[in-house]
């Protein structure tokens, strides 16, 4: 079956994004003096919203603490989380096979869309996409 379209997910796809959520999770954690956590604990959160994540994170179910932990995560993640990210192996030349072969392709990220547009040009991939979508919303 020929596809004339692929949208793809930002995380785990593009970027392994590893480093960056796990150091601006434990910096978050650490600005309400939650202790940090390690790598393994983080890492299986990757992908959902991140209220969930701090939710079990913190086993907190208070929704404005649970924003302001946000807000702090996402102070760091704007400023050098996302450049801590790193491109798949081969991405750049699987994404030039696709074009090639005239196939579309957008970006679906959970994150918010000025991130996501942010990671494709730090990696100079962003010609390959028609579209980034992601939230907008900023808590």
């Amino acid at each position: 079956m020929h596809r004339e379209t692929l949208i793809q997910d930002l995380d785990d796809a593009l970027p392994d994004p590893k480093l960056g959520f796990v150091s601006g999770m434990n910096y978050a954690l650490i600005s309400f003096d939650y202790g940090p956590k390690a790598e393994n604990e983080i890492t299986q959160f990757i992908g959902p919203p991140l209220e969930k994540a701090i939710q079990n994170l913190t086993d907190s179910k208070d929704e404005k603490h649970i924003n302001e932990l946000i807000v702090n995560y996402r102070e760091r993640y704007f400023d050098i989380g996302y450049t801590e990210n790193e491109l798949c192996p081969n991405i750049v030349e699987i994404l030039s096979t696709l074009l090639k072969h005239n196939i579309r392709m957008g970006v679906c990220a959970s994150k918010l869309q000025t991130i996501a547009v942010k990671f494709l040009e730090r990696f100079e991939i962003e010609n390959y996409f028609e579209f980034v979508d992601g939230s907008t919303e900023k808590t």
